[in-house]
């Protein structure tokens, strides 16, 4: 045999089957595929495998980090946006994530996002009951409004926000339910209870609750909120967010960029624990040493997953040889009250403290390093969210709390609370792997091991995912699907005949949307479900079927549609950062980026 030519690719061709023009079966059950598409998926697989970029996730799915990493250790330098084209899941992203993160890196950070873990009392009336602080026991109580005294301790539950208010917020909304143009099922925000993270059972999440502002407080604040509440007489779901609070995510992979053997993904955000941090989020500092107040902040400027050491890795990332190592950091402009640390004992001016949450706190706030440079820290130095000061003021007043000497101990607010549940969560929640105190998930669904939300079975519980015919659809999409494929789509669609009352393709359609971050009610998209449903009839001929499924394959094929893209390059990152500490280190990616922490 001729040895090929360099650079060639040798497919594999069986003598009875595909690509031999000379042999063509006789027996009815076989028939000629024009494209010959078993073929050219042979051809395109080894010419991939050839390249280097033959990687796919658990699901088939073209692993784009693996083959970014194959691509960079060939060119050296690779810098170019994250498109997982061939991937559903981030299809289905496109249409409503980067719009939703957009509008939340607008809001105040006081108004909880969907994803975050929340404390929540589901039985105030309105107009009757107000969650207060009770002066004379130093507790938190519910506080009759007709009776003008206090009863008995919230009932709190602990739930997951899953669908935030239509009608924002006012501050005010905090503590007293005001006055809304809409019902609370659309001025409320959804809060479904958060299921066992380590038990199979889910029911759980099927409970959920429209709530008004004033009803929800920051998981963050639960040692606070709870004070006199015996543990014995904690609702289930309190641990259960526990168990949670050292699993973290990342939000919206949006850019590569690497020298090898270097590399990095930049994201638009990541949960830590509780809450969801967005770049331009101002965040609490952990203390450096235990038992000392906050004193520190950062502006966000970058959230980003590192990679170091690739020339020292396996090149294959699932066998027992040397995996790579990664590591998530967090960049931004730092601040303290503490002038003794501050780089200059001048403090912020009006204008370097307006439009930022500590732009109503009292006292003075000086820079933590030079201002020309920026701050690097690991993910799991964030404590959280700076809220505003106003929002402060109203959880918690300065009449009742010791916390009314100095603004240190005010951003400590919570502190020794998530201390203690990460600690709790690294020790009982049984995807930690042993000797790790982080569990890193694919998703936020993966993180809070959910079953549900907002009624859609999501993730490995989605009994409909089907992500071969997902891609059949992508193939539609795109043009290049082949008679085959087109009729396996028909077939499926022929399937669901007898549900004439409800929208034919309708789990086809629903299977492919996904909710790594539980998206809000979206009036457009409930449009877009309401074009799917066939009329209601019990006279439709097989042809009116036939037809009905070509057009749903069409329709169901051009909602995979990309919005346009506005990225641009980004600047390369400048020497200009200052290193503080070391994040954990990640090694062995598991599924997907489902690193675990070393």
């Amino acid at each position: 045999m001729v040895p090929p030519y360099a650079g060639t690719v040798v497919v594999p061709i069986e003598p009875y089957s595909d690509g031999d023009p000379t042999h063509c079966p006789t027996r009815a059950e076989y028939r000629l595929q024009d494209p010959p598409a078993i073929y050219l998926e042979k051809l395109a697989e080894s010419w991939m495998k050839e390249r280097g970029e033959f990687h796919k996730d658990d699901e088939g799915t073209p692993d784009i980090y693996r083959n970014l990493i194959d691509k960079l250790k060939r060119e050296g330098h690779v810098n170019e946006p994250i498109k997982e084209t061939l991937s559903l899941d981030w299809r289905a992203e496109r249409n409503c994530l980067p719009k939703l993160l957009d509008k939340l890196s607008k809001q105040s950070h006081w108004i909880p996002r969907p994803g975050e873990l929340v404390l929540f009392v589901r039985n105030l009336s309105h107009d009757a009951t107000e969650i207060c602080f009770d002066d004379a026991t130093g507790q938190y109580k519910v506080w009759s409004t007709v009776q003008r005294r206090f009863g008995s301790h919230p009932r709190w539950e602990a739930g997951v926000i899953t669908q935030a208010a239509a009608e924002t917020p006012r501050v005010e909304d905090l503590t007293t339910e005001t006055e809304k143009q809409y019902q609370r099922n659309y001025s409320g925000f959804r809060v479904e209870l958060i299921p066992d993270p380590n038990s199979p059972l889910k029911q759980l999440s099927k409970q959920h609750k429209y709530l008004p502002l004033t009803a929800i407080r920051p998981f963050a604040f639960w040692s606070e909120f709870l004070c006199g509440i015996s543990e014995d007489d904690w609702h289930p779901t309190i641990k259960h967010a526990f168990t949670a609070m050292s699993s973290f995510s990342l939000v919206e992979k949006q850019r590569f960029v690497g020298t090898w053997p270097t590399a990095s993904v930049a994201c638009r955000g990541i949960y830590i624990g509780s809450e969801l941090v967005l770049c331009g989020d101002t965040v609490r500092l952990m203390p450096r040493q235990q038992g000392a107040d906050v004193t520190d902040i950062l502006k966000i400027t970058s959230i980003k997953l590192n990679f170091v050491n690739l020339d020292t890795a396996s090149d294959d990332d699932y066998d027992q040889g040397h995996p790579y190592n990664s590591f998530v950091h967090i960049t931004g402009k730092a601040f303290t009250t503490e002038p003794m640390r501050a780089a200059s004992r001048i403090p912020l001016t009006e204008t370097e403290r307006s439009g930022t949450p500590i732009e109503g706190y009292e006292d003075e706030w000086y820079w933590l390093h030079d201002p020309e440079k920026s701050l690097r820290i690991p993910f799991n130095r964030i404590l959280g969210r700076c809220f505003e000061a106003e929002a402060m003021q109203l959880w918690f007043p300065s009449k009742s709390s010791s916390y009314n000497n100095g603004q240190g101990p005010e951003l400590s607010r919570g502190l020794e609370g998530l201390l203690r549940a990460r600690q709790y969560s690294s020790q009982e929640y049984s995807k930690i792997e042993k000797g790790k105190s982080w569990f890193w998930g694919d998703s936020r669904v993966e993180a809070l091991d959910l079953a549900t939300v907002n009624g859609h079975e999501v993730g490995k519980h989605d009994k409909s995912r089907d992500p071969k015919t997902w891609r059949k659809l992508l193939k539609v999409k795109e043009g290049s699907a082949g008679s085959e494929d087109k009729l396996a789509l028909k077939k499926t669609a022929l399937a669901e005949r007898p549900l004439r009352t409800s929208s034919s393709g309708s789990s086809m359609f629903n299977s492919w949307r996904a909710i790594n971050v539980p998206e809000e009610r979206d009036e457009r998209m409930e449009g877009t479900q309401e074009t799917l449903k066939r009329p209601h009839t019990s006279m439709m001929e097989d042809d009116d079927d036939e037809a009905a499924a070509d057009q749903l394959i069409d329709e169901l094929a051009g909602n995979v549609g990309l919005a346009q893209s506005d990225e641009e390059p980004a600047e390369s990152e400048s020497d200009d950062v200052i290193m503080l500490d070391e994040a954990p280190a990640q090694s062995k990616k598991q599924r997907r980026l489902g690193f675990r922490n070393e």
